[in-house]
């Protein structure tokens, strides 16, 4: 209806209507469209090029809405090239859907994609320029809260002129719904679920379960340890410098061997940005060179595995000694975050606390994918150690108590009687005597013991 009345308004106005997905677009938001402003009756709609020409109060001069969808190639490509006057956004958040058998999280329309429309809106001559966006609540760590400066709690604050957020509670389309709708929402939810809380009261939450990291699971560290620190450098480097393209990011990390700290993993700088593959370089070695790195990490995929080349040629010229390390990503982002998360959760790796970039992506992912790049930066330099262990383990409570055990055991009635009934040929005596080199009930790491 707000593309009607903008168009009423603004007769021959070019509108584009987005949706994240090109089946959502086509199941969901056409047929919505052409329901309230049907085919023959409000214009005429050209499947094909999925154009429909709306009349507007000017018979010559119908409105063109354009129907685009944000995962088809073809679409980007002509959307980016057009004059526009206006552009709706149909659910750019996103939503839940089943693969693999399981639940995922759809980041829905891409955050890059977004501001490069929103750049061709107002480039139609004579007519004043209109964005809106609607759909059901993102979580708070979705690029869209940014945008309006929303933490997901309360009324929305306007703080800015040109971008305003208006929430509202079911009873805004209760009436363009079937009657008892929301009544058996419930019934098939539950009350108070995280479905019901999202989809039917409109909160902004988080599926805890889907996401990889926990705000409340950051936790500092206060001082850097002199001695006793081995440090790598995970990479994660862009395939080009174009803006538009995504960051390159390098993180070092320590892992603290000999101190107070030891066994922690101190995430010592991160950096991202655009830079040319020599730019990476440089930036990469000055990093190693400042934290004393072991190695260098670097992902190992097309273009990122020449990064390798560059490095050990930069080295060489520069007169360093620093492995150069190649990483194997799993394929499944998601999955590679849920690998290390445990790490921040149970305290194993500790942030400095003026890496405000790296915390706020990995608050972001998976909503943001333009929050990856230090993240698996971040990831691919903390899966590059190995965790520490204590200097001694076990086995069982202590030797003692080990081998109290196993002396009860071989003397329990059962196996005494066993024993008795055997031939004279089969008996043998216990290893368990006075004498025996068995009594040590534990090993060390160092290889000694018995």
């Amino acid at each position: 209806m707000k593309a009607w009345l903008y168009a009423q308004a603004n007769p021959g106005a070019r509108i584009a209507i987005i949706r994240d997905s090109y089946p959502a677009l086509l199941d969901t938001t056409v047929v919505t469209f052409l329901d309230w402003l049907p085919d023959g009756v409000a214009g005429t709609y050209e499947k094909a090029r999925r154009i429909f020409h709306l009349t507007t109060s000017d018979p010559n001069k119908p409105a063109e809405i354009l129907f685009r969808a944000g995962d088809d190639k073809n679409d980007i490509k002509n959307v980016l090239s057009l004059d526009l006057a206006a552009a709706f956004f149909d659910e750019p958040q996103g939503g839940l859907a089943l693969k693999s058998d399981r639940t995922t999280r759809e980041p829905g329309l891409d955050r890059d994609f977004f501001r490069l429309v929103l750049s061709r809106v107002g480039r139609q001559k004579g007519y004043k320029p209109l964005s809106w966006m609607t759909g059901n609540p993102p979580s708070p760590s979705h690029w869209i809260a940014k945008l309006f400066n929303y933490s997901g709690v309360g009324f929305p604050i306007q703080t800015e002129e040109n971008f305003k957020l208006y929430t509202v509670g079911p009873e805004e389309n209760e009436h363009n719904l079937t009657a008892g709708y929301y009544e058996r929402l419930h019934t098939l939810f539950g009350y108070g679920t995280p479905l019901a809380r999202r989809f039917i009261l409109g909160e902004w939450i988080e599926y805890s379960d889907l996401q990889p990291f926990n705000g409340s699971w950051i936790n500092y560290y206060d001082h850097i340890p002199t001695e006793g620190m081995v440090v790598k450098v995970g990479v994660d480097p862009a395939i080009s410098d174009d803006p538009r393209s995504s960051r390159s990011a390098f993180v070092a990390v320590g892992q603290c061997v000999g101190s107070d700290l030891r066994g922690h993993l101190l995430v010592l700088a991160a950096d991202a940005g655009h830079w040319s593959a020599y730019e990476q370089a440089d930036r990469i070695l000055k990093m190693a060179k400042l934290y004393k790195a072991r190695s260098i990490v670097v992902e190992d995929v097309a273009f990122q595995r020449s990064l390798k080349e560059i490095l050990e040629r930069e080295m060489r010229q520069r007169g360093m000694m620093i492995a150069v390390e190649l990483q194997r990503p799993d394929g499944d982002k998601l999955r590679r975050a849920h690998r290390w998360s445990p790490f921040v959760e149970d305290g194993t790796v500790l942030f400095a606390p003026n890496q405000k970039d790296l915390i706020d992506s990995l608050m972001s992912v998976p909503s943001d994918k333009a929050a990856w790049d230090l993240v698996d930066a971040t990831g691919i330099a903390i899966t590059a150690f190995i965790p520490m262990l204590g200097e001694r383990v076990s086995i069982g409570p202590t030797p003692g108590d080990a081998l109290k055990d196993r002396i009860k055991a071989y003397n329990s009635p059962l196996h005494l009687a066993l024993r008795r009934n055997q031939p004279a040929h089969l008996k043998r005596k216990s290893p368990f005597t006075k004498k025996s080199h068995r009594r040590v009930g534990y090993t060390s790491l160092t290889g000694r013991g018995v």
